[in-house]
C-alpha cells in the first residue's frame, strides 16, 4: 500500500496535481528513461487505474509494458559498497542508509519510512512493511554506533536519497540485494533471510506452521552469520 502511495504521490507531485493527457505523458516519458522496466510497469499500472477511478478516458492510452522474466539480479560485491562508502565520504546520512541497508535488508521504501523510534539498540521493528506483517530485523555494532552519531531525528528523505545516489555505483534498492547475496555468501540459513527480510511465506510450509523463532533467536542467529563486518 506505501508503494502505491508513494508511486501516485511522485506522478500528482510531477504534474503538480493538474491531471492532463499531455502531462501524464511527459512524466510517463521521463520516468520510463529513469527507472528499470519493472518497476516501470508497476508504476504506470497504478496511474492508470487510479486515472481510470476518477474518469479519465484518454487512461486507455497509458499501456504498460510488459513484464521481464528471465535476467538474472544485479551481483552486488563487497567492493561496490566500499566504493560507494568513499563516494559519500563527506556525507553522513548518506553513508548511515549504506550500513542500515546492508546490515538489515529492508526495502528501499522501508528505509525512506525509517524512523529513529523504529531502532532499539540493535533491533529494527519494520511496521510498514510490503505485505502489510510487521516484522524485525537487526544491525551491527558499528552500525549501532554511526547511529548514535547521527544528530537528526529524521533519517532518510526519498527524493534527497534518490537525487544523492543518481551517479553513485550503487542504487539504494542493490542494498537489500546485498544483504541476500552476502548472507548467502556467509552460510547464514535461508529460512532466516526470509523472516529478516520480510518475503512472502506462501508456499513455505516449514516456516508457515513450524518454524517460529524468538526475537533472541533471532538475534543469536543474525549475530553468528554477521559476526565479521568487514565493510569501511
Amino acid at each position: 500500500m506505501i508503494q502505491i502511495k508513494d508511486y501516485l504521490l511522485d506522478y500528482l507531485t510531477a504534474v503538480h496535481y493538474t491531471i492532463n493527457e499531455d502531462s501524464t505523458l511527459d512524466y510517463c516519458k521521463n520516468l520510463k528513461n529513469k527507472i528499470h522496466n519493472n518497476s516501470y510497469r508497476k508504476s504506470l499500472y497504478q496511474i492508470r487505474r487510479f486515472l481510470e477511478y476518477i474518469g479519465c478516458e484518454w487512461a486507455k492510452n497509458l499501456r504498460p509494458p510488459k513484464e521481464q522474466h528471465g535476467a538474472p539480479p544485479k551481483y552486488i560485491t563487497e567492493q561496490d559498497i566500499t566504493d560507494s562508502l568513499r563516494y559519500f565520504s563527506e556525507n553522513h546520512r548518506a553513508k548511515l542508509l549504506i550500513y542500515i541497508g546492508v546490515d538489515s535488508g529492508m526495502r528501499a521504501t522501508e528505509l525512506y519510512h525509517l524512523k529513529k523510534e523504529d531502532i532499539s539498540g540493535n533491533v529494527i521493528r519494520i511496521n510498514h512493511s510490503k505485505t502489510g506483517r510487521g516484522r524485525l530485523t537487526f544491525i551491527t555494532n558499528k552500525t549501532k554506533e554511526l547511529l548514535a552519531e547521527y544528530p537528526n531525528k529524521s533519517l532518510f528523505s526519498k527524493r534527497q536519497m534518490q537525487q544523492l545516489f543518481q551517479d553513485a555505483p550503487i542504487r539504494v534498492k542493490h542494498l537489500r540485494k546485498f544483504f541476500s547475496q552476502d548472507w548467502d555468501r556467509r552460510g547464514g540459513p535461508t529460512s532466516i533471510k526470509k523472516l529478516l527480510m520480510g518475503h512472502s511465506l506462501r508456499g513455505d510450509v516449514d516456516l508457515q506452521h513450524y518454524n517460529a523463532q524468538s526475537e533472541e533467536d533471532l538475534k543469536n542467529i543474525y549475530d553468528k552469520v554477521m559476526i565479521k563486518h568487514t565493510i569501511e
